[in-house]
């Protein structure tokens, strides 16, 4: 019988932080994945833990114990349910996909954001990247998800996506206008007026639910293909895992 993989893992990791305690907070896989599915998901996880074992000394320095980390990474098995239509980065090689539920007023989601920027920039083959709404509040946090969402019916969302972070510190006081000048639109009038669409209030809210399902508590919440990752990891951890995501997709390819 194929062992539970998810109990290696638990292993893996108080090997690595022997203060460990409690349980590493992964789905079992899906039965009709079959024997297959399950060795990927085991390759993928084992790939996952070599990443964090080589990056440990990151989270000593960061002051994160072991179970921080199991609290905020999990694995599940319906990762690409999850990707959005607002894609913010890509390359025509791109093997893996990671969605990003944010605030655009939260610092730790800017964060995160440039982290992906750099290992975009830093990678030969690339990922593809899309932007889910989270917004934490009403207020300025849902307003500037509606007019990111405004940004992508006008299909320009990857300029009002940048525009957006470019003021983060001064959502509040920024006209619209002001943003959509940014992001160079033309019909300036327009979309003001579609910040007050019931269709653009209906697509925020849907990621928020699909983020609810997703069981995310906070912003930013990642998922790395499969992987489930809550808060701004250090910049160390998120690149093994991206390169270690990459490694895997390329093994699976072959």
């Amino acid at each position: 019988m194929w062992p539970a993989w998810h109990v290696m893992v638990r292993q893996e990791i108080k090997s690595v932080f022997p203060s460990s305690s409690g349980t590493f907070g992964l789905s079992d896989p899906s039965p009709a994945q079959g024997v297959y599915g399950r060795t990927l998901k085991a390759v993928t996880v084992a790939c996952i833990v070599a990443a964090v074992t080589a990056s440990a000394w990151a989270y000593s320095r960061s002051g994160m114990t072991a179970t921080a980390f199991e609290d905020q990474i999990r694995i599940i098995d319906d990762g690409a349910r999850y990707i959005s239509d607002r894609t913010w980065m890509t390359t025509d090689s791109a093997s893996v996909s990671v969605t990003v539920f944010l605030d655009y007023t939260c610092p730790s989601s800017q964060a995160v954001l440039r982290t992906l920027e750099r290992e975009a920039r830093r990678s030969s083959s690339g990922f593809h990247v899309s932007i889910r709404h989270f917004p934490l509040t009403n207020g300025v946090p849902r307003t500037a998800s509606l007019g990111a969402e405004c940004g992508h019916q006008f299909g320009s969302f990857p300029a009002v996506h940048e525009a957006l972070m470019s003021f983060a510190d001064s959502l509040g006081s920024k006209q619209w206008r002001t943003i959509a000048h940014a992001a160079e639109i033309p019909a300036v009038d327009a979309f003001v007026e579609c910040m007050a669409d019931s269709t653009v209030m209906v697509a925020v809210g849907e990621d928020l639910r699909k983020g609810h399902r997703l069981g995310v508590r906070g912003t930013p919440t990642l998922v790395v293909d499969d992987l489930v990752i809550e808060g701004n990891p250090p910049p160390r951890i998120l690149r093994s895992i991206l390169d270690r995501a990459r490694q895997t997709q390329g093994a699976g390819s072959r």
